[in-house]
C-alpha cells in the first residue's frame, strides 16, 4: 500500500509517493484557522518547549472537528506541532482515516535547525488500520527565518527533494512557504497535481496571495494555503473566475477552529481533458494554460 518512486521525467530529485489503494472522485478539506506563537520557537532554543496541555488541547480541539466533520484531510501551518506528539497524531489519523498535512515545530540538533513539513497519511492493509508519516525538508528558507536561526547560532539545513503524493488516487505536492517564491520550484507538477498544499507563517500575504492566484491557473489545479490566523488569508481556490475562485478565504479570530469545503478531483479531470472549444464554454473552470 505504500511504494516511493523517483519521478524521472521531472527531475532526479523528485519523488512519488503513493498509498492507499482506493480511490476518491471529491475530498472534504478542513482547513486550520489558528494563531501561531513566536514564544514557541524562543522557548525551544533556550531548552524550555511549551509542551503545556494550552497548547495540546489547541490541537485537540482541531483534529476532534476535523473527526466530527468526518473530513479526508486537515492541514495547519507551518512549525505547528511538536515533534514528539507525531505518533499520537498518527495513531488517531489511522483509527479515523483522518489525513493530515502540518509543519513541524523546528527541530534542534547538534546546532543545526530542521524546518520539517509531515505528511500522515491513513490506509488499510488487509483488514488493519495504518498511517504512514512522511516528511519534507524545506529546501528555501526565508531572509528573516535565516537571520533568526543565526541569531541563536545555529545553522539552518536546507532540504534537496520534493514530493508528489498520490492517496487514494489524487495527486498532491506541499511546499512550506518561501519555496512557492521560486518559480522554477512551483512549477514542477504542472500537468500532475489534483490540488496543491502550501503551509505557511507568513506576514507577507499580498505577495503570496498573487503567488497563490496564479499559480492556481499556471498549474491548473486547486490551491490550498494554510498561515497563522492572524496574518490570514489562508484559503481554498481553484481555476475559476474571480467571483468564484475563492471557495473558503479567512483571517482572524482568537478561537482555534477549522473551516471544511469539498474540492471535486473528478470535475476538474473531465474538464482538463476536453480541447478549448469545449472548455470555453463550461464556466465551471477558467481554461487550461499552454
Amino acid at each position: 500500500s505504500i511504494k516511493i518512486d523517483v519521478i524521472k521525467s521531472i527531475g532526479k530529485n523528485v519523488y512519488e509517493i503513493s498509498v492507499g489503494d482506493s480511490r476518491k472522485d471529491k475530498l472534504s478539506i478542513a482547513i486550520a484557522n489558528v494563531k501561531l506563537n513566536h514564544k514557541n520557537f524562543e522557548k525551544l532554543i533556550k531548552g524550555k518547549p511549551d509542551r503545556s496541555y494550552e497548547r495540546y488541547k489547541d490541537v485537540s480541539i482541531l483534529v476532534n472537528n476535523a473527526i466530527n466533520e468526518k473530513v479526508d484531510m486537515l492541514i495547519m501551518p507551518e512549525s505547528f506541532i511538536p515533534f514528539e506528539w507525531l505518533p499520537t497524531l498518527a495513531r488517531t489519523c489511522a483509527k479515523n482515516s483522518l489525513a493530515i498535512v502540518t509543519g513541524v515545530e523546528h527541530i534542534l540538533f547538534n546546532g543545526k535547525a530542521f524546518n520539517l513539513t509531515a505528511v500522515i497519511l491513513p490506509y488499510k492493509e488487509v483488514e488493519h488500520r495504518c498511517a504512514s508519516i512522511s516528511f519534507h525538508l524545506k529546501t528555501h528558507y526565508a531572509p528573516n527565518e535565516k537571520s533568526e536561526i543565526s541569531g541563536y547560532n545555529l545553522k539552518e539545513i536546507e532540504g534537496k527533494t520534493y514530493e508528489l503524493y498520490k492517496w487514494n488516487g489524487c495527486y498532491f505536492p506541499v511546499y512550506c512557504c518561501y519555496e512557492l517564491t521560486s518559480i522554477k520550484d512551483r512549477a514542477l507538477f504542472q500537468s500532475y497535481a489534483d490540488f496543491l498544499i502550501a503551509i505557511e507563517w507568513n506576514r507577507d500575504v499580498n505577495y503570496y496571495s498573487n503567488i497563490l492566484e496564479s499559480l492556481s491557473r499556471d498549474i491548473h489545479c486547486y490551491c490550498i494555503q494554510v498561515n497563522s490566523s492572524d496574518y490570514g488569508d489562508s484559503r481554498i481556490t481553484k481555476p475559476s473566475k474571480t467571483e468564484e475562485k475563492d471557495i473558503i478565504r479567512t483571517k482572524g479570530g482568537k478561537n482555534s477552529t477549522i473551516l471544511v469545503e469539498t474540492i471535486d478531483i473528478s470535475a476538474l479531470r473531465d474538464f482538463q481533458i476536453k480541447s478549448y472549444e469545449l472548455q470555453k464554454s463550461n464556466y465551471r473552470f477558467k481554461t487550461t494554460p499552454p
